[in-house]
């Protein structure tokens, strides 16, 4: 019986790349973390700069509480396509959750800066004034992602945590309501 093997010293046709993004994706998202992970390695043997795989391997790393690594990661990526705000949002959580909250701060107003209308960046950048005790700041940065996705319910839920910190309860109750 004979086994055919192949050895690939040739760069994949981009078909075959995309191919193996979409799976690792749909495994990522699936929290296969570990089948998704060796398809982002692979596509990063095949195409070392591929900038979804570097960053989602950041991703990764950060579900998985490997915060240096998930950093490590995440820097690559944005060294690749500097100018995708995905990466510096992430980077932003990721030291929200540290309580690094000048950093987390710098790359979620940086990701705003690249894209003025990721509300999902305006919404994390509210979380962490609202951690900071800077209610103002974090109602704006809600009602600004609000304008931008009025169907995005966590904002309407955290501004209106926020007001109701703040005593204002028909705010509040408005906010929840919508909700």
């Amino acid at each position: 019986m004979n086994t055919v093997t192949t050895h690939q010293s040739f760069i994949a046709p981009q078909g075959d790349i995309n191919s193996l993004f979409e799976r690792a994706l749909q495994l990522h998202q699936s929290n296969h973390f570990d089948e998704a992970s060796a398809l982002y390695e692979q596509i990063l043997n095949l195409e070392p700069l591929h900038f979804d795989a570097t960053h989602l391997t950041g991703l990764l790393a950060y579900q998985r509480k490997k915060y240096d690594v998930a950093v490590d990661w995440m820097t690559k990526a944005i060294e690749i396509n500097p100018l995708n705000p995905g990466p510096y949002s992430n980077l932003g959580i990721l030291y929200k959750d540290l309580e690094k909250f000048n950093l987390a701060l710098l790359f979620q107003s940086k990701a705003i800066e690249l894209d003025p209308y990721f509300f999902q960046a305006l919404y994390n950048r509210g979380n962490i004034f609202k951690s900071l005790k800077k209610t103002d700041e974090a109602i704006q940065d809600y009602s600004r992602s609000m304008e931008i996705n009025p169907n995005y319910v966590d904002a309407y839920v955290n501004r209106g945590t926020v007001y109701l910190e703040n005593l204002d309860t028909t705010s509040a109750m408005r906010d929840f309501q919508k909700a």
